[in-house]
């Protein structure tokens, strides 16, 4: 961070005049990113919308300030950066998140900025009922009233890949998912334990890193803390050791001599393990914690080889899908990879326990009728992927269990795989010829031939006609082809094409399609809103936040740094963004207006609703709120200190005054007293007088 704020400083000290003249408030701040740099991205944005083809990716999330927001990211291919590039269209509120709701926020953001319906190739979301119902989703309302030459690639296969991972999981029964949730909760506010673990993995040679989270909903995260786990499973066995009941440390302290010999650890850091062990083992725990170390411990010593068993299946299983999400998770265009890449990763995970001839020289279409529940497609136990290393570790009885449960995992995985996957999509199918690498093929011809049938907006009969020619000839272009070890972008390769201007039809058409999403990139803009929407800002509005998406997808496109971006090396004759100049100096007229316009929406809501609004009533600010408060608090203590002096002085008035009588009082017994005993003396006794008592007085 300081390298780019001193870069910062270096590019205002360039301009002293205007930098000794800036000055700028937190809410005109507000203002100028929204109605001025955002208004203007935003523009440049929807004018490139009308005149290409672009495809959507669509998001709900909530904030951390209980905001349901929904978020809208567009790509395209822009002619002037000669890619495609992503950018960020829209970001906005919903109370209710259901596919009515939706489709009529998507209706007027289109109304509003004139952008023509036609030049919608596709929209990804995810596969839930109200973004993709068969029926009355979202995708579907779109297809039926708006647009009907949407592009099917049916829905976003990245979430595909996550689910299956987690019917894959799901006869185990949570037993790996709960140890390292017990494990991380554990750690998480403890900073003696992290500390005391740190420590033994230091001694063992091992990186310490805090014990991950496990987040079900995010992608393939099991597979991420599994290995996190497998890497510090030895330093675990020793942390947890003296947390054994002393017939227990019997048992396993061969496990914990074990550890020390395969590290060779120095006796030294044995004697500093062995004296955490002993503070560890006296340290106060509550209930729940107690309990917690107890399901650990049991996981990590009792049914220890069931539990390294579990990491190994989870650790060689799971990265199968996660390259696959890995890949499509890119921004670069992959789309004419999908359907390729989502028979590789069915096959791949089928050859788990599938008898080779049955996936041998499968096609497509057989591998979605395949029966996978059927046995006899099933290889032999003793052949089926890990089955032999449980056999190894375990007894006969929990190794038939084990064994039972992994062959359920790999039939419910494949299921879903098999539902979810378009692996026999003929969209798919044809986009896949638009690899520069499989220019000068029969089947090349053939898909490519078909494409005008599924992108029907672009072309008209004339044009349809010209584009067959051009396929026809593009493939005796094999001097095009890209070298084996070349690595550029399709859609750079294809710009290249359209540049030379042999092929325009061809070229248009491939570079709409490359504009098709593959991969959730929406889900990258969610991290964004946890920075920006978060609790310390809990009086943004989403609209300040969707013109920092806007602001941030824009300079990112871009390639440069925000100073790259505006950078010029003349500040005073060099030409500026005019739309930008523009924009910002009609900010704060635009902010007043929408400040009226949501002013009136209030009083007409109030109105409809039967609210009477009461006399001179003006709605107070938090601010406000607060002075008036300690006012009040502050005059309600003066009143209280005025009366405590009052209550004083009144004391000591009462005392002096009761001080007086009483001195007056006992003059006046002790001039009787004087009096009776000359009385007495007269009459030759004496008596003793009486004395006076308090209660008298």
């Amino acid at each position: 961070m300081v390298p780019e704020i001193i870069t910062l400083s270096k590019q205002l000290a360039k301009d002293k005049a205007a930098l000794d003249s800036l000055s700028i408030d937190r809410t005109s701040a507000s203002y100028k990113t929204k109605y001025g740099l955002g208004q203007s991205f935003t523009e440049e944005l929807i004018d490139d919308l009308k005149l290409y083809p672009f495809s959507l990716n669509m998001d709900e999330a909530t904030s951390e300030t209980n905001h349901r927001v929904v978020t809208v990211l567009v790509s395209y291919f822009c002619p002037q950066q000669e890619e495609v590039v992503v950018k960020h269209l829209a970001s906005f509120a919903v109370i209710k998140v259901n596919s009515q709701t939706l489709y009529n926020e998507v209706v007027a953001l289109f109304d509003k900025f004139e952008i023509p319906w036609t030049n919608l190739v596709s929209i990804l979301m995810d596969s839930c009922n109200v973004m993709r119902g068969s029926k009355s989703g979202l995708e579907t309302r779109i297809r039926k009233e708006k647009a009907p030459h949407l592009l099917d690639i049916d829905g976003d296969s990245c979430h595909h890949a996550h689910n299956a991972a987690k019917a894959f999981c799901d006869p185990f029964d949570q037993y790996l998912e709960q140890l390292v949730a017990d494990i991380f909760t554990d750690f998480k506010w403890s900073a003696d334990l992290r500390e005391n673990l740190a420590f033994i993995c230091q001694a063992l040679g091992i990186k310490y890193s805090r014990p991950e989270k496990y987040v079900s909903h995010r992608w393939l995260s099991i597979y991420d803390v599994s290995c996190d786990t497998i890497r510090m499973l030895d330093a675990f066995l020793l942390f947890y050791f003296p947390f054994l009941s002393k017939t227990d440390q019997a048992l396993y302290v061969d496990v914990v001599n074990k550890i020390y010999n395969d590290y060779d650890v120095s006796e030294t850091s044995k004697s500093g393990i062995k004296k955490l062990q002993q503070e560890m083992s006296k340290k106060n725990m509550t209930t729940d914690g107690k309990n917690r170390k107890k399901r650990i411990y049991e996981k990590l010593f009792f049914t220890g080889e069931k539990t390294k068993l579990m990491l190994k299946i989870y650790g060689c299983v799971l990265p199968i899908l996660k390259k696959y999400v890995m890949l499509f998770q890119t921004q670069e265009p992959m789309i004419h990879k999908l359907n390729d890449k989502q028979k590789e990763l069915f096959v791949e995970f089928l050859t788990c326990f599938i008898k080779p001839e049955v996936l041998t020289g499968a096609t497509s279409a057989s591998l979605v009728k395949l029966n996978i529940e059927d046995t006899k497609n099933h290889l032999p136990d003793t052949n089926v992927h890990l089955v032999k290393k449980i056999t190894k570790s375990l007894p006969e009885k929990p190794a038939k269990e084990l064994i039972g449960q992994l062959k359920e995992a790999y039939v419910k995985c494949a299921k879903k795989l098999q539902s979810k996957m378009p692996i026999n999509n003929r969209l798919l199918k044809c986009i896949s010829a638009i690899d520069p690498v499989c220019i000068g093929h029969t089947a090349t011809l053939h898909h490519l031939l078909q494409l005008p049938e599924h992108v029907t907006t672009l072309f008209n009969e004339d044009q349809c006609l010209e584009y067959e020619r051009e396929v026809q000839r593009f493939q005796l272009e094999k001097d095009l082809i890209p070298d084996a070890g070349s690595k550029v972008r399709v859609d750079t390769f294809w710009a290249g094409i359209r540049k030379g201007g042999k092929y325009p039809n061809l070229s248009r058409m491939v570079l709409a399609i490359l504009s098709c999403f593959h991969g959730p990139q929406v889900e990258s803009s969610f991290s964004i809103m946890g920075n920006v929407l978060d609790h310390s800002k809990g009086q943004m509005n989403v609209s300040t936040f969707a013109a920092i998406q806007t602001i941030k997808y824009h300079i990112k496109s871009s390639k440069k740094s925000s100073l790259q971006y505006f950078k010029r090396k003349d500040h005073l004759y060099d030409p500026v963004n005019t739309r930008v100049c523009k924009n910002l100096r009609k900010s704060y007229k635009l902010y007043q207006t929408d400040l009226e316009k949501e002013k009136a929406e209030s009083e007409e809501k109030r109105k409809e609703k039967g609210i009477e609004k009461p006399p001179n009533s003006c709605p107070t600010s938090k601010t406000q709120s607060k002075k008036d408060l300690f006012s009040a608090a502050l005059k309600v203590q003066k009143k209280h200190e005025k009366g405590v002096k009052e209550l004083g002085k009144k004391r000591v008035h009462t005392d002096q005054a009761t001080t007086s009588e009483v001195a007056k009082k006992k003059k006046t017994d002790n001039g009787c007293e004087k009096l009776h005993v000359s009385s007495n003396k007269k009459d030759g006794r004496v008596k003793k007088p009486e004395s006076v008592t308090s209660r008298q007085v």
